[in-house]
């Protein structure tokens, strides 16, 4: 799912 992609890029490389 494209969500989970997401989710575990975001998770990855946070944009803080």
């Amino acid at each position: 799912m494209l969500l989970s992609l997401v989710m575990w890029l975001t998770t990855c490389m946070p944009r803080d």
